[in-house]
This record gives C-alpha cells, structure tokens and sequence, in this order.
C-alpha cells in the first residue's frame, strides 16, 4: 500500500525524545508529574481528495489536492474540530509501496460525510459573504455622519449591526480555514470532490501516566517528512488535540492498534 515516507528514526532515539516530554512542576527543581509509559508505532489510513473548483466570476475550472485522515472522520463529529483531520501539506511527499498486509476498516462513507458537510458550510459562507455585505452598508448609512460621531446609535440598530458582524466573521473564517486545509482559496467555489487512494502514515502514539494522581496523557508523533522530532510532534499535534477532546477516539485506538 502507498506509505509517505519519512526520516527512519530508531526506537531509542524516539524513547529519549519522549522522556524529554514529560511535564514537570516547580520553577527550580521542576519535579516530574508523570511519566512515559509506553510508545507504539502505528500505520494509519488516510484519503487522497481531488476537489473541482470554479473561481466566482468565472467559467474555468480547476483542482487542488489534499489528504484526510480516514479512521478520525469516523469518530470526529464537531465541524469545528474536523478541520484537524485534513493535512494539506502531505500532498506532495515521497511515498513507497509497502508490502506488509495491512487490513484497514473502510470508512469511506464517514469520509464522504465530513467533506460533504465541510463543503456545504463553505458555500454557505461564501453565500453569507456576499449577503451581509449590502444589509451591512445600508445599516452603516447615515446622513448625518457627523452627528453620529457625538450621539450615539440607537441600542437597537448596534445589537443588528453587531450580530451580522459576528456571523459574518465566523463565515469568513470557516471559509480561510476550509480554504487552508483544502490547498485552496476563498475565491474557489467546489463544485465536487473524488475520494483517491488509501495512503499510509507512519504515527508514534505515546502515553504518559500521572504519578500523583490517576489520569493519563497521549502524545502523537506524525513520521512523514520529518526533518526532526520535533517537527513530527508538531506535524501530531492534531492528533494530540483530538485524543484530549474524544475520549471514544481514544477507546478505538486501543481497540484497533492494540493500545
């Protein structure tokens, strides 16, 4: 199966870049307040997606790529926190064919699920966009733009002007995210997708034990095209945030990698 390939780190050095992850209390002796309790290498699935676009004001056409992660489209649900399983900047590594036999669940439907809610709230900021601009300007309008400056606006017509300026930020800001994570730009309008291939990625998951209290921390290592391991922790770091915010995301992970 296609694999993206990246920086072969051995078991030490990952044990030791761990250990150094440990989170620590005091300003001067900083005591540990938990330790490692074990990492495991995993493959997890992700999806190629291949978006059609239309720029506004135009007839032409054109794609852009990007990959999702295909097992937490299965048990992510807040839109919001979705836009953690894309990883835009995986598009264009190296990869090789990996000969091992790796039964993978299809979670194509899931998949298809959370691309076809993301692109149906982007068309709808888009849409949003252009809405709120006019109702926007009539409000602002005022004749006596002078007058305005010493009195006040009616508390009625600030909470109107305040409410759409808020919706219109938080659709202007889901359209940016949803352009980032897509390798597009606000100005594109998807007009369809096609789901690609299965590709692999190598993930170090790690979990840290409370010593003073029960509780635990997981930690994410991301392996693709990584130039040191600190930058495959960052490239986890979406996968860290979502462990913290699902704990049935935790429980499948066991369950399937054998946590």
């Amino acid at each position: 199966m296609e694999t993206l390939k990246g920086t072969q780190w051995s078991d030490a050095e990952i044990e030791k870049f761990l250990a150094q992850q440990v989170e620590k209390r005091g300003r001067f002796s900083r005591h540990p307040t938990e330790e490692l309790t074990h990492f495991k290498r995993v493959m997890r699935p992700f999806r190629r997606v291949t978006f059609q676009l239309s720029r506004l004001n135009s007839e032409a056409t054109h794609t852009c790529r990007s990959l999702v992660d295909e097992q937490g489209a299965a048990l992510v649900t807040d839109q919001n926190h979705r836009f953690l399983l894309w990883r835009p900047r995986y598009v264009d590594l190296d990869t090789y064919e990996d000969e091992a036999d790796i039964h993978l669940p299809d979670n194509t439907d899931h998949v298809r699920t959370a691309i076809d809610e993301m692109v149906s709230i982007r068309w709808q900021g888009q849409e949003q966009d252009d809405e709120l601009r006019p109702k926007l300007r009539e409000i602002q309008k005022d004749p006596l733009a002078v007058i305005t400056m010493i009195v006040p606006r009616q508390p009625a017509g600030l909470r109107r002007e305040e409410k759409m300026l808020e919706e219109s930020r938080e659709a202007h800001a889901y359209v940016i995210a949803s352009s980032m994570i897509t390798n597009s730009t606000p100005k594109d309008i998807i007009l369809s997708y096609e789901l690609g291939a299965q590709v692999l990625v190598e993930t170090v998951v790690a979990q840290f034990t409370s010593i003073s209290e029960d509780g635990e921390r997981w930690l994410f290592l991301e392996m693709a095209d990584s130039t040191s391991l600190t930058a495959t922790m960052k490239a986890g770091s979406a996968l860290t945030r979502i462990a913290g915010l699902y704990e049935g995301f935790r429980e499948a992970f066991r369950e399937y990698h054998g946590i």
